[in-house]
């Protein structure tokens, strides 16, 4: 237990816990990409409401993120050039992870 981080002594997860985790975390691994979602809902399904809670803020961020910041510029464009103006001026609203995108259809070189 000498190499527990700082991260898992806070959380107060089980010694129990923490000597299974990786085994079990490779036996999912192992499964298809179908078996684990279906082990997922089961594992939620059977989770509390608070549980479910922490669930979601952790999902959150993670489903809403901005994919169209982390492509290189001309990939950025050249997906965004697919949008018509409706759904261009839509996504003017939302922040590009700082980065400015025009595609030849609004005008830009």
């Amino acid at each position: 237990m000498a190499d527990l981080s700082l991260r898992e002594k806070e959380k107060n997860l089980s010694a129990v816990y923490l000597n299974e985790r990786q085994s079990v975390l490779e036996k999912f691994i192992s499964w298809t990409d179908q078996d684990q979602v279906d082990f997922v809902k089961t594992l939620i399904r059977s989770m509390c409401h608070d549980q479910h809670g922490q669930i979601d803020a952790f999902l959150k961020p993670i489903l809403q993120r901005d994919f169209i910041a982390f492509l290189p510029d001309r990939l950025a464009r050249y997906v965004l050039s697919f949008l018509d103006a409706r759904w261009l001026n839509s996504s003017e609203k939302v922040v590009l992870g700082g980065k400015s995108y025009r595609t030849e259809s609004c005008g830009a070189d």
